[in-house]
């Protein structure tokens, strides 16, 4: 352990809201369960499967044991090759990952994921997780694909929405989810890399936060559309249009 671990506090009383489950699936949430924050749900998966890359085995088991209280199927695993190759044959929901790993550390284990053939593995959502709150570090981390960054120490919580958010309303161009973090310098230097690397898509991605609730979001994307400049993006801020309406070319929405 390293100190700065959320804190857990266990709550096994009962809504009688719970499921009514076989007996193989009864242990779907568990003591640490935050409601509300639960898994989402996942096409073709009773769980969202995740691939959690740590060295830090103490902590590995400890977010572990977060997230299958809250409904993930997790696997853990120190080495970032081993990781990978996780990754290439389970085709998880999510890669959680510490930029510190052995023999493959994370920078190099989110290249190698963005850079694979199967589209399942490139595409996939990558949260990094991390103790390092360098900006040097979070703009690299998202140079290399990560699609969302959390600082340590955390809430539980705070863990949770992320890995919702990653799960199943991953916003693409990477790192457009980002955009949404809690977190004011996470959300800087994501919009820089954005800006900075105008991937196909951009213009519509932030378009749909135009009406997210956070008016400091609201603001942050629409001085981007300014920055862009182009007809499209100036068109969007004076005529803006409900997520309803739009559509991204991954067929996301928020």
């Amino acid at each position: 352990m390293n100190g700065r671990e959320p804190i857990i506090s266990f709550n096994t009383s009962v809504s009688g809201r719970e499921p009514s489950l076989g007996r193989e699936a009864r242990a779907i949430y568990g003591d640490a369960r935050v409601p509300g924050l639960e898994a989402p749900e996942v096409p073709g998966r009773r769980r969202p499967l995740v691939v959690v890359a740590t060295y830090d085995r103490s902590s590995g088991e400890l977010t572990r044991l977060i997230a299958t209280s809250n409904g993930y199927d997790v696997r853990v695993e120190p080495d970032g090759q081993m990781a990978l190759s996780l990754v290439q044959a389970l085709e998880p929901n999510l890669l959680v990952l510490s930029l510190r790993l052995l023999t493959l550390n994370g920078f190099d284990l989110m290249q190698a994921i963005r850079r694979d053939p199967n589209p399942l593995i490139s595409h996939l959502p990558i949260l990094v997780m991390s103790g390092s709150q360098q900006r040097q570090d979070v703009l690299r981390a998202f140079n290399c694909g990560a699609d969302d960054y959390l600082t340590k120490p955390y809430e539980i919580p705070d863990m949770l929405r992320c890995w919702r958010r990653a799960a199943s309303l991953v916003q693409r161009p990477t790192p457009l989810t980002a955009l949404v973090s809690d977190h004011a310098m996470v959300r800087q230097v994501a919009l820089a890399v954005l800006l900075k690397q105008r991937q196909p898509g951009l213009i519509d991605g932030l378009a749909r936060l135009l009406f997210h609730p956070d008016k400091s979001i609201q603001s942050a994307v629409a001085w981007a559309l300014r920055r862009i400049g182009t007809d499209d993006a100036l068109s969007l801020l004076a005529h803006p249009r409900h997520p309803d309406k739009l559509q991204g070319k991954d067929g996301s929405l928020p």
